[in-house]
This record gives C-alpha cells, structure tokens and sequence, in this order.
C-alpha cells in the first residue's frame, strides 16, 4: 500500500510535469508564428543575403585599406629619409655658411696687419695713403688676400 501511494504520487508529479512542458511548448509554438509573421522567410532570406554582400564588401574594404596603409607607410618612410637629408643638407649649409665668416673673421687680422704695411709703403711710394695709388695698393694687397674686389673708402 506504500509503494502504491509512492507510485501514484510519481504518477501525478510525472502527469504535473508533462502538463507545464507541453504549456511552455503552446507557448513557445506561439512565439515562433509570432516571428515568422513579423520576418517572413522571404524576408529572412533576403536579409541573409544582403549580409553576404556587406560581408564581401567589408572584406575588400579591409583589403583596399592595407594597401592604403601600406602606401602611407612608404610615403612616410620617404618623409622621414627626405627630412633626414633635408637635416643633413641643412647643416652641410650651415657649416659652408660659417666657414667663410669664420675665414674673414680670421682674414680681418691679417687685413689689419696688412693696411699698415700697404699705407707704409703707399706712403713711402707716393707720400699719402689716401692717394689713388695708396688707395690701389692697398686694393691689390686685399684682393690676393681674400681673392676678391674689395673697394676702400675714399
């Protein structure tokens, strides 16, 4: 008689179950003609296959893009060679530039050691430094110098 009322009471637990699958079954059923109404196949259909598109899209964009990036890698590759040389060449400029300034900085005490040995010997040649040929010695004495016209103030 126990195991009659145990067997009884599984039957109904059983027959309880049995009844809340097959609600939430109904129920399920009826959110599946639910989406099929709001998305009919076709439309499913049509939406699966706009997605391949756009995915094909995507994958030539995306391969479109590396070979952007890869061309703006080069070109700023070439930037950074050109400014480095733009540097280099910038600097072998400056140094000319200096060079000289330094050489006439340096030549401007050979010039004043010269000017007195030319007006010496301007003065002793024609008596005055300050004549044309004072003044054209003391040219030819700068011009072997520095290798260039310098004009005196007369």
């Amino acid at each position: 008689s126990i195991e009659i009322s145990m067997y009884s009471d599984a039957l109904h637990q059983c027959n309880d179950l049995l009844a809340l699958y097959r609600e939430n079954c109904s129920r399920l059923q009826q959110q599946i003609t639910q989406l099929r109404q709001l998305a009919p196949k076709e439309d499913v259909a049509a939406l699966f296959k706009q997605l391949e598109e756009e995915k094909l899209e995507h994958a030539k964009k995306r391969c479109s893009l590396a070979i952007e990036r890869e061309k703006l890698q080069m070109v700023e590759s070439e930037a950074t060679v050109l400014r480095k040389q733009l540097e280099r060449e910038k600097a072998t400029f400056e140094n000319a530039l200096r060079s000289p300034v330094l050489k006439e900085r340096g030549g401007a005490g050979e010039q004043r050691t010269l000017y007195p040995r030319v007006t010496v010997k301007a003065s002793t040649n024609t008596g005055d430094p300050q004549t044309s040929a004072g003044r054209n010695e003391y040219q030819d004495a700068a011009r072997t110098l520095h290798g260039k016209d310098v004009k005196t103030k007369a």
